[in-house]
């Protein structure tokens, strides 16, 4: 066993020394504790293939004739409920055709619909949706009317029948891509913007906005640090400050995962780069408090990295301490599927959801794969505990993911639907693709029932045109997991 492990730990991948483990998750943790308590600082964690056979609490789409739709973020309620906040573009020429509000129920019925298109817009992409602290909905998008990008910002009433007030940032000489909102414990809001030349210079940068809570400006700063740079994702911490996540480039213009602490005011309180593989992006982070006797937080980030040798992107997962020094590392690969970290949240136990879309990534033309959203599930030391695949349709993009009020994992983003397919009506039962030995017995039962094509991967299918290929709101909601003692009581 020593030697197996001084082999594996000589092994060097993504630029780095690291130790590659297969862990099995139940023995690790129901059988062996002390190997499921040990602190690996490094590890690589190879995926298995996608198994299309995970329930899920409900799991639908939204379409209508003529358009396409996407959902970009929601909000899930405490009755089980989800507001989906979206856009449509028509199917013919893909130009956007406006901005919508979608309240489904525990079913994944929809109970109403609400266009809150800006006026007068060429373009209006929503970012996110939130739940206030008074109740009420709060809206980002990116607006553009016809002079270059800017941030609109809507406010609801508690009734989210009308919108109360809206804010507009805009700049006379920047475009403003817009990535994250968050409300402040304290009241108002910080506002995450990403700021482009308007004469397409190489002048690019982060911009941070605080507004009141009556939406009115009270300071704005850019960071400028003489090298371009983005950040993604900002996260409140439990003192008022703000954690950063993001990339930026250096001079010979290799890309490194960037993390800054700012504080209430706007100030740099300390900032660190990580660089990893030939590049590294952080996409999302969260903060907490360890369940022990120190008192500074630690911090959870997440992201993707492209390996050295130049082969599938990893998801990149990070523990830092309260000064930015990691303490634990660990990367996610799949054979022929790029994984692209789009969230991460802390459950209440304090295990860790890791949201993940796999892109697949053909290597001939007449490949066939499906995109799809990966979960892992991982103990508070950062060790795999739980994966499910995902998959809707002919593939689907996450956009957003978030957690329910009792726990339930909720995923938005769009399914791609190959228009010759037969279709399930909206609200129609929706049955997880299953291991394909499973299928034809329990399919032509269903078909028997419900008159319908039974809704799994077609993987005997004819290659589809891509521009064929249409898009549909998508909603999943996941189940809540099931209940966990840990064992090294972190």
């Amino acid at each position: 066993m020593y030697k197996l492990m001084k082999i594996l730990s000589a092994l060097k991948l993504l630029g780095l020394t690291v130790l590659l483990i297969t862990i099995v998750v139940n023995d690790a943790f129901a059988q062996r504790p002390s190997a499921a308590c040990a602190n690996y600082r490094e590890l690589i964690v190879s995926l298995r293939a996608p198994g299309y056979g995970v329930p899920a609490v409900w799991n639908n789409s939204y379409k209508e004739d003529g358009f396409n739709y996407s959902f970009f973020s929601a909000v899930p309620s405490e009755q089980g409920e989800v507001i989906a906040y979206g856009q449509k573009r028509t199917e013919d020429e893909d130009s956007y055709a406006g901005t919508l509000l979608i309240k489904r129920n525990r079913r994944g019925r929809t109970l109403w619909k609400q266009d809150i298109s800006a006026d007068k817009a060429v373009s209006d992409r929503p970012v996110k949706l939130i739940t206030l602290q008074s109740g009420a909905l709060l809206a980002l998008s990116e607006v553009d009317y016809g002079e270059g990008a800017q941030a609109r910002v809507a406010l609801f009433d508690l009734e989210a029948d009308k919108i109360e007030k809206t804010k507009i940032i805009t700049h006379d000489h920047f475009n403003y891509t817009v990535k994250d909102i968050l409300e402040r414990r304290a009241g108002g809001f910080m506002i995450l913007l990403h700021a482009s030349d308007k004469l397409e210079t190489d002048e690019k940068h982060t911009v941070m906005v605080r507004l009141d809570k009556d939406l009115k400006e009270e300071w704005r700063r850019a960071y400028r640090v003489g090298i371009p740079n983005k950040v993604n994702a900002i996260k409140e911490t439990q003192h008022g400050n703000v954690i950063a996540v993001g990339q930026i480039e250096s001079a010979s213009q290799s890309k490194a995962g960037w993390v800054l602490k700012i504080s209430a005011f706007g100030n740099i309180l300390w900032q660190r780069t990580y660089r990893k593989g030939l590049s590294a992006e952080f996409k999302d982070g969260v903060s907490f408090v360890p369940q022990s006797r120190e008192s500074f937080p630690e911090f959870i980030l997440t992201g993707v990295v492209e390996p050295t040798d130049k082969s599938e992107r990893a998801n990149w997962v990070m523990s830092i301490d309260s000064l930015g020094s990691p303490k634990w590392e660990r990367y996610f690969r799949m054979d022929k599927y790029n994984l692209e970290g789009l969230e991460i949240e802390r459950y209440k136990d304090s295990r860790i959801i890791l949201f993940n879309n796999a892109i697949y990534v053909p290597e001939t033309e007449i490949d066939i794969g499906y995109n799809h959203v990966r979960m892992l599930t991982l103990s508070p030391n950062g060790l795999l505990m739980q994966d499910e695949a995902y998959l809707e349709e002919e593939g689907v993009v996450g956009h957003d993911a978030m957690l329910g009020w009792s726990g339930e994992r909720v995923i938005v983003g769009q399914a791609l639907v190959d228009p010759n397919a037969v279709q399930f009506d909206e609200g129609a039962v929706r049955v997880m693709g299953l291991p394909e030995e499973e299928t034809q017995t329990f399919g032509d039962r269903l078909n028997a029932l419900i008159g319908q094509d039974f809704g799994k991967p077609r993987h005997n299918r004819t290659v589809t045109n891509p521009d064929d290929i249409n898009n549909e709101g998508w909603i999943l909601v996941g189940t809540a997991l099931d209940p966990f003692e840990d064992p090294c009581q972190f």
